[in-house]
């Protein structure tokens, strides 16, 4: 998982999605193409998707009941130790540095829930006119930066001979390119989004195995006075690639769950579903997280990121990924055939593999496990 970290020039003919008054769908949070599955349409994915959205929802709100039980629940301190470095303290008070932990937490289960501001006459916190999803990166063409740019409407840009100008003199595509030593233009215009991605890898991310995600910034452009581009908005675009939805991990919680026995590791019981509640993360918060190269993935380097660099830990995703799935096993609940339903509860612990440093975060019964009622 990663991202994009520029994209300029987008138009801002979208439509508005969303329908408050049904259980939300992957729709209404999103703007996204079901009519077809090409140029990062979605059609055939949207089952799928609707069982991530549920699923990820559903997770959100466990680990958020989970953070409000950390007095009475040693589980929930341990695990915010392990994931975060929080320092315990003595009985009867809770951390200061909980709270920002759960800030980030909850803003993601407000996307997921289509949740209202109060204070501002109830209007939606995340409007779907703002979030993109793709589900694959194949409506990005290629183009070199001496070619004849293009605007928000897709014509060529001239100066004021009337000559067409390459992207790379147009002034804002050439800041683009510069943020990033290997950017090359990328064109959406497939998608109907009339702009360019200035990154390394673009249309051909999704074609590299282990690429699951990524999230850009989008500034959204409509016609003004006299036809001149006006800035409309920022967006975010989520592009999901294929090898999430074909990756080795569990389809569901209730798989993921069903596969747990003494000693499991928590890394293989994280479900598909957790990629695009990563996603959501760096949309919804951007910049205060690490991304690229300084992003941790791997269960044992996240853990080893609490122990020795602590605030690095709490910038890092995949630690809120890995806590959430520890807290859903722990106290998620039995839903007959649901994808999230969870049968037996179970916690996790360090276990060091013998005459070795290395480790797993094991499942344990320990005392701690419980079966479930059914």
């Amino acid at each position: 998982m990663a991202r994009i970290s520029f994209l300029l020039g987008l138009t801002a003919c979208l439509l508005n999605l969303l329908t408050p008054t049904f259980a939300v769908e992957i729709w209404d949070i999103f703007t996204v193409d079901r009519t077809k599955d090409t140029d990062g349409a979605c059609k055939a994915r949207m089952t799928v998707l609707d069982q991530w959205l549920s699923e990820g929802s559903y997770s959100l709100d466990v680990a958020l009941n989970a953070i409000d039980n950390y007095l009475t629940e040693p589980a929930v301190r341990d695990a915010m130790t392990t994931f975060f470095g929080v320092q315990q303290t003595e009985e009867g008070r809770k951390p200061s540095t909980i709270e920002p932990i759960r800030k980030k937490i909850q803003w993601v289960h407000y996307f997921f829930n289509q949740e209202r501001n109060p204070k501002k006459k109830n209007e939606l916190w995340f409007k779907a006119n703002e979030y993109y999803l793709f589900c694959d990166s194949d409506f990005l063409a290629r183009r070199d930066k001496t070619d004849s740019a293009l605007d928000f409407q897709t014509k060529v840009i001239v100066d004021k001979d009337n000559n067409e100008i390459s992207i790379d003199k147009v002034p804002g595509y050439a800041t683009a390119l510069r943020k990033e030593a290997k950017a090359v233009p990328w064109w959406a215009g497939a998608s109907g989004l009339n702009g360019y991605f200035f990154t390394e890898s673009g249309g051909d991310y999704c074609d590299t195995a282990g690429n699951f995600g990524l999230t850009a910034k989008i500034e959204l452009f409509k016609q003004g006075a006299n036809g001149k581009a006006q800035k409309d908005r920022i967006a975010r675009s989520v592009i999901i690639c294929p090898n999430a939805f074909d990756q080795n991990q569990p389809d569901s919680y209730k798989e993921a769950n069903e596969l747990l026995a003494t000693g499991t590791n928590l890394a293989d019981a994280v479900p598909k579903s957790a990629t695009l509640v990563h996603e959501l993360f760096h949309a919804i918060h951007g910049g205060d997280f690490s991304t690229g190269k300084a992003e941790e993935y791997d269960l044992g380097a996240c853990i080893k990121l609490a122990e020795q660099q602590v605030q690095n830990s709490r910038k890092n995703i995949e630690n809120y990924i890995f806590f959430i799935a520890h807290m859903y096993h722990l106290y998620g609940e039995a839903d007959g055939e649901e994808p999230w339903s969870i049968k037996k509860n179970w916690n996790f612990q360090i276990e060091y593999i013998s005459n070795s440093k290395d480790f797993i975060y094991g499942a344990t019964e320990d005392g701690d496990a419980m079966d479930v009622d059914e």
